[in-house]
């Protein structure tokens, strides 16, 4: 099968999208056969599929059907890369507003995308993002572990809290999540140093049985801006959370429970081709 790609790099969280209709019973096979280093070598995947809702120019569907906010910071970088015909371009004027639909969210999402080097396709890109559903504070193995977990459609973080990241710490917390709230599509834990707000995350797809240590997350840095908000019940404005492979900015805002989140970071297009994937 040859498939129609490009490659983007939102923060250090490259993912490919792949641009060709393609039946949604095949994402989970050609997502795992794409993003492994032998092919194309992506933290994740999503697909490009036309709009279902009015106003929005497309719609990103996550391999797992989550939500991701760095690939949504992606696909509108692209859309703007294509100039698409639904962006309004204004000569002199460097941002423009991409409305897009993602999987994980009902709605549209608006995205404000900057060219920051249109020679180098390097975007800076603000988006609107789901808040949390729910917030709930876990004590796990005897108070030796704490950490919040930050429920939104399609993922579920936990927030863990001044830990080093490792695989054992995710599989137990993994364990004790399953118990919590059962089975979900995708699951994250952030591992979050607060004094040098340095962000290490992990995603689990079950769907396509892909665990991930990610160069950055978007909906895990809204987890943790979310839960720093309802922790100190105070709004967190323009907080830049260092990660692996970049830097995520992100904000929430508190009034009596989070009730709008932003992250905004640099995306830049790196690839564009056919791969071939055999199924």
């Amino acid at each position: 099968m040859q498939i129609n790609f490009v490659k983007i790099n939102p923060s250090g969280n490259t993912t490919i999208l792949i641009l060709d209709p393609l039946p949604r019973d095949i994402y989970p096979a050609v997502a795992s056969r794409v993003m492994k280093p032998s092919c194309l070598s992506a933290e994740q995947v999503g697909f490009v599929e036309p709009a279902t809702t009015a106003g929005a120019l497309g719609r990103l569907q996550m391999m797992g059907g989550e939500f991701c906010g760095n690939a949504s910071r992606g696909f509108a970088a692209w859309l703007t890369e294509q100039r698409d015909p639904g962006i309004h371009f204004v000569e002199g004027l460097s941002t423009v507003e991409v409305p897009i639909e993602v999987s994980g969210h009902d709605g549209v999402l608006q995205a404000r995308v900057s060219i920051e080097s249109s020679q180098r396709r390097i975007y800076s890109v603000a988006i609107s993002v789901p808040v949390p559903h729910w917030m709930k504070q876990v004590v796990h193995g005897e108070g030796q572990l704490r950490y919040t977990l930050v429920g939104f459609e399609g993922i579920v973080h936990a927030v863990v809290w001044n830990l080093p990241g490792s695989e054992d710490r995710f599989h137990s917390i993994r364990t004790q999540i399953e118990k919590e709230v059962g089975e979900v599509e995708a699951l994250g834990v952030m591992f979050y140093q607060e004094e040098t707000q340095f962000l290490t995350p992990i995603v689990y797809v079950p769907r396509v049985g892909s665990l991930v240590w990610e160069s950055s997350c978007g909906s895990g840095s809204v987890a943790v801006a979310a839960a720093l908000a309802d922790r100190d019940r105070n709004s967190v404005t323009a907080l830049k959370l260092f990660q692996p492979g970049g830097m995520v900015q992100v904000s929430a805002e508190w009034k009596a429970r989070v009730t709008e989140a932003q992250i905004s970071g640099e995306v830049s297009i790196e690839a564009q081709g056919v791969v071939y994937v055999d199924l």
